[in-house]
């Protein structure tokens, strides 16, 4: 064979070396967290445990235990939950999923979502899991193969799973959808907890279905109530879990990302965790990673295990991504977060009550209203609980109410922002618009921005905060087509401020959502 030319060899290894920074390049990073103690992990394996797991008894936190709102800032950064129907004790199922599917928990349910919506940052929820697992309470069956009857059966499984993710999620439509699916109504008021801020997982043992290229699929109960699909696996002395099966279902929901919500080893295996990680690595839908568990005395803890855990601290830890950079925080929602006018509308002039709710993890430091005629009120720490204002003519008015947990107190500072519309007399036209097209799609995400401005007096500067950590500001009117390219799955309010000078300045925003 003739030698290759010099240049020819100079090529190829700058090729190979561009291939091997893209091949780096195109890890996958998910979140790692652990079950038990995370300081132990840490000990054991050098990881920066971002997600605590914890399972949850059906009513705890609630009825019995440690109140929610004391334990989710436990399991700081990102918690981890999983929701079962056991009482705390062993053998004694509290709730069937034939009983949660009419309403029977819903106070629990009522009480999740709040919790949730009060914890104010990135939280998943394992709904039932390994539900075809004949040794969980909610199962069809029990371990000797019976039937527990149509108390347990698929169909009542995905009933629960529906209504238990619709009430978490909450928001005002969460009625009409339970009539759609033949369920009775909730009745009450639900905060909106959309993801990032909720995640819910549906979590099949895909092992138990060997050789179907779509495991526990008589389960499931649809894309729209589930967020993430996860599994389990474990390499114990009785066997090693499939990795064909875990493989199928990554396979069967392209669309979905997903988990690895529980994994481990009980013998010393190393193979088992490097095939894990070589899992984890090349697999871009996957955003979550939770060992089982690190406590003493425990079969899966790491500690004797030498070889495995060497593994892990090699292979897994490096790749763990950063939840605070990962996912960038979504609006906040209607219990964090809300403002409402009284009268919402009337003849000029028209004296307005706005009444403010804020229940957020910090304290707020300062807090400003623009009232949407160019009028701004504000002052430090929070809001007063009612805020007067009169309109003195007819037009279409945004009031939107900032708060601040730290500056700046103005331009990428803004990020805890909501609204309320006051109609002044008949007809008119909001003073400020934003209008993003397209309104949702998948990352990377490419949005114009029209901006319509309506306004007699002429603006001094614009501010334009796109909502994950950008912004940017001009003078005068703002272009009338601003773009911005989201790369990142979230929910994005997309904030524009016109300032006209003497301190006035209008407000408005836009809720953008990426896949």
């Amino acid at each position: 064979m003739r030698p290759l030319p010099l240049l020819v060899l100079v090529a190829a290894l700058v090729a190979g070396v561009g291939a091997a920074e893209g091949a780096r390049d195109a890890v996958n990073r998910p979140l790692l967290g652990v079950s038990g103690q995370a300081d132990r992990f840490r000990a054991q394996t050098g990881q920066d445990s971002q997600v605590r797991q914890l399972f949850l008894g059906w009513g705890q936190g609630s009825s019995w235990g440690t109140p929610l709102a004391d334990l989710l800032p436990t399991l700081k950064p990102v918690p981890l939950l999983h929701l079962g129907t056991d009482a705390g004790r062993p053998g004694r199922e509290a709730i069937t999923p034939a009983q949660i599917a009419t309403g029977r928990g819903d106070p629990y349910l009522i009480a999740l979502n709040r919790a949730i919506a009060g914890y104010g940052g990135e939280l998943y929820v394992r709904v039932l899991a390994e539900m075809n697992n004949p040794r969980n309470h909610y199962a069809p069956t029990r371990p000797n193969g019976t039937s527990k009857g149509p108390s347990h059966s698929p169909t009542a499984y995905k009933q629960a799973f529906r209504r238990i993710s619709l009430i978490l999620h909450g928001g005002t439509t969460v009625d009409a959808a339970l009539g759609r699916l033949g369920m009775p109504p909730v009745g009450r008021e639900l905060a909106e907890n959309r993801v990032p801020a909720l995640t819910v997982v549906w979590n099949p043992l895909a092992g138990l279905d060997p050789g179907s290229a779509r495991p526990a699929q008589e389960f499931y109960p649809g894309d729209v109530f589930v967020d993430m699909v996860g599994n389990d696996m474990f390499a114990t002395r009785t066997g090693v879990a499939s990795h064909a099966a875990n493989e199928a279902l990554y396979r069967a929901h392209p669309d979905k990302p997903y988990a690895l919500a529980e994994w481990g080893v009980t013998v010393d295996d190393p193979g088992f965790v490097k095939r894990v990680c070589r899992f984890l690595k090349t697999s871009p839908r996957v955003r979550l990673a939770a060992y089982y568990d690190a406590r003493p005395g425990s079969p899966f803890d790491l500690g004797a295990k030498r070889a495995a855990r060497a593994e892990y601290r090699r292979c897994i830890t490096p790749i763990g991504a950063s939840a605070a950079s990962r996912n960038p925080p979504g609006p906040p929602t209607s219990a964090q977060l809300a403002l409402t006018a009284e009268p919402g509308r009337g003849e000029a002039p028209l004296e307005v009550r706005f009444a403010t709710r804020v229940s957020l993890a910090k304290p707020v430091v300062r807090w400003e209203l623009t009232v949407g005629d160019g009028k701004v009120l504000g002052g430090s720490g929070p809001p007063p609980a009612s805020i007067s204002h009169t309109y003195a003519e007819k037009g279409i008015y945004d009031a939107a109410l900032v708060v601040f947990l730290a500056p700046p107190f103005a331009g990428s500072g803004i990020r805890y922002v909501t609204q309320a519309r006051v109609q002044v007399g008949k007809g008119g036209s909001e003073p400020l618009r934003l209008d993003p097209s397209p309104l949702s799609g998948k990352a990377p995400f490419p949005v114009s921005f029209r901006t319509t401005v309506r306004h007699a007096r002429a603006a001094t500067r614009w501010d334009f905060v796109a909502g994950d950590g950008s912004a940017r500001s001009g003078p005068g009117k703002p272009p009338r087509i601003l773009g911005h390219t989201y790369t990142i799955p979230g929910v994005y309010r997309a904030v524009l401020v016109l300032h006209l000078g003497r301190g006035e300045r209008l407000l408005t925003y836009v809720d953008v959502r990426v896949r």
